[in-house]
């Protein structure tokens, strides 16, 4: 190649280099031009489809393009995390993450094929949900104070039901039991739904249920609330205090729901989705239905979402650690 044809070529890479920011730079500005893929980890009916399916039909009216929504479920969420972690990262396919799949899973697992935290652009957290701890009318406790009582005079006769190792459910229990002092035997269950009903059925004593979930046998006096998970409380159980101020100061735990991208997305969609995605949830009515559901709205940035997640691995660690929860 003679010094002219390096000359062009280098003016045509120059050249390329340019269409190509111009190109990224209308994309963002433009984003979405096609249609936008929301992956759901998880089967159908939970909270993460729930709000996938509320938030897309909202996005579809602000962009003129349809938002789909695929459930991709199995193994806790891994299977649906790792395909959003290896798609391209340009906005058009994004997860539905949990403080499980992004969090809990890397502790829980040996191996996982990825990295909840580093293969992923948080795109905006969409709120928190608390579970909160409802007991057999047959256990005679009124409230956290009095089953601490009853689990310190009589300890090994009563236990709790779980989702199964690593759950929500199972979790809560562990950090309630640690904190508390006191020795409450693990029913796992293949889900929660069963781990529910069998405490309905008397199997169990306790559980520490999604609040969305428990909210319909709490009114109809199945199961009686004693205390919620996190340090605030629930919009959901105004009555119901927390277990922090009910005589187990610090407690607070809460699962954190959010919307992430592959990691190298171009910080300017992430930036444009998230300001969409914020303007949907500020809707009434949208937000009146999630907050029935317990569901506390989230409005962060980018940069603030991955800063709580960044924080919540540190807790979560201690919390499994103490758990003794293994999936292998």
């Amino acid at each position: 190649m003679n010094f002219l044809s390096r000359k062009t070529a280098l003016m045509l890479g120059a050249a390329a280099l340019a269409a190509s920011a111009s190109t990224a730079y209308a994309d963002s500005a433009t984003f979405p031009q096609r249609p936008v893929t929301l992956v759901v980890p998880y089967l159908p009916g939970g909270t993460p489809d729930i709000m996938a399916r509320l938030i897309g039909p909202e996005l579809h009216k602000l962009w003129g393009q349809p938002v789909v929504v695929e459930n991709r479920a199995g193994a806790n969420g891994v299977i649906g995390s790792s395909a959003v972690a290896t798609a391209k990262p340009d906005g058009y396919t994004m997860v539905v993450g949990t403080t499980a799949t992004h969090v809990v899973n890397g502790l829980l697992y040996s191996s996982i094929p990825y990295d909840g935290v580093k293969d992923f652009a948080p795109v905006a957290m969409l709120g928190t949900l608390s579970n909160v701890l409802v007991i057999n009318p047959k256990v005679p406790a009124r409230n956290i104070q009095e089953l601490i009582a009853l689990l310190k005079a009589e300890p090994g006769k009563y236990n709790y039901g779980s989702g199964g190792n690593g759950s929500s459910n199972h979790l809560a229990a562990e950090m309630f039991k640690t904190m508390a002092g006191v020795s409450i035997m693990h029913i796992p269950y293949k889900s929660a739904a069963p781990a529910l009903t069998g405490l309905i059925a008397g199997e169990t004593s306790m559980i520490f249920e999604n609040v969305s979930t428990a909210i319909p046998h709490i009114k109809s006096g199945a199961l009686r609330p004693l205390g919620v998970t996190s340090a605030k409380g629930s919009r959901a159980l105004p009555d119901v205090p927390t277990i922090s101020a009910s005589g187990v100061p610090g407690y607070d735990m809460s699962f954190w729901y959010g919307l992430l991208a592959p990691a190298g997305t171009d910080p300017k969609v992430v930036e444009k989705i998230n300001a969409d995605i914020r303007s949907v949830l500020a809707k009434p009515e949208v937000r009146g239905k999630l907050e029935d559901r317990g569901i506390d709205i989230s409005d962060s940035t980018p940069s603030e979402f991955s800063d709580y997640m960044k924080a919540e691995v540190p807790k979560w660690t201690e919390v499994v650690k103490a758990s003794g929860a293994r999936i292998d």
